[in-house]
């Protein structure tokens, strides 16, 4: 059994404890998160369920267990699986898959470091 809801549902976002909305997927297609944003308003909705035959997530294997995104006409569509009972809960949460600024610096710094010690190695 996975939670079921989609932007229909206030609850859906944060998939509340008191939201109890269950659907049965098979064992291997898993339980789903859908989060999707238009890009051009910034509107964003949530579903949460099986997976969708349209993005062929007809099965929740290790890579799909982590955030992936694409854009299509104008919607970002990100998406993440599990695969224990009722699992695409509150703890499953996704960003639009956005770096956050404080990880770029960090990887800029990093970079930057050791440009200078090579630098400093060949000199």
């Amino acid at each position: 059994m996975c939670l079921s809801c989609d932007e229909t549902h206030d609850e859906c976002e944060n998939a509340t404890d008191t939201y109890n909305g269950t659907t049965a997927c098979t064992t291997t297609m898993g339980c789903w998160v859908y989060r999707e944003e238009n890009t051009g308003t910034s509107a964003i909705t949530y579903h949460r369920g099986c997976g969708r035959n349209s993005l062929n997530d007809n099965e929740c294997t290790s890579d799909k267990q982590s955030e992936m995104c694409e854009t299509t006409s104008s919607v970002q569509v990100c998406r993440r699986c599990c695969t224990s009972a009722t699992c695409n809960d509150v703890d499953i949460t996704l960003t639009g898959n956005k770096a956050s600024a404080a990880s770029v610096s960090l990887s800029v710094l990093l970079a930057s470091l050791a440009m200078v010690v090579f630098a400093r190695g060949s000199a």
